[in-house]
């Protein structure tokens, strides 16, 4: 919805109107020749903020670098972590940056 290129035609009929996030980011996205099928569409939650319940946030696997962790061990201890919290949604992230580019990404489940 955020490329949709109805919103482009509305939002010209409309100058004073604030331009979705597609609008605003669409000479960017060209520049760097991304097309909008390339872009992962989301869902928003309807859960209010005021409804959530606070998350906990474990840093156990946090210590020290990734890459100074034999990966056996690191991924030991992720399943320690993760069967003693089965009851709970999982959101996993990740980083990583090189020059002046960076990149994330977040996934929520099993």
């Amino acid at each position: 919805m955020v490329f949709n290129p109805k919103l482009q035609d509305i939002f010209l009929l409309r100058p004073k109107t604030i331009p979705n996030f597609g609008i605003r980011i669409r000479s960017l996205r060209e520049d760097l020749e991304i097309e909008p099928y390339q872009i992962e569409n989301i869902r928003l939650s309807r859960i209010l903020i005021r409804d959530m319940m606070e998350p906990t946030v474990l840093y156990g696997l946090r210590a020290g670098k990734k890459s100074d962790v034999c990966p056996s061990a690191f991924q030991s201890r992720f399943h320690i972590i993760q069967n003693k919290y089965d009851d709970h949604q999982f959101i996993y992230t990740d980083g990583s940056k090189e020059g002046d580019r960076v990149g994330c990404t977040v996934v929520c489940g099993r």
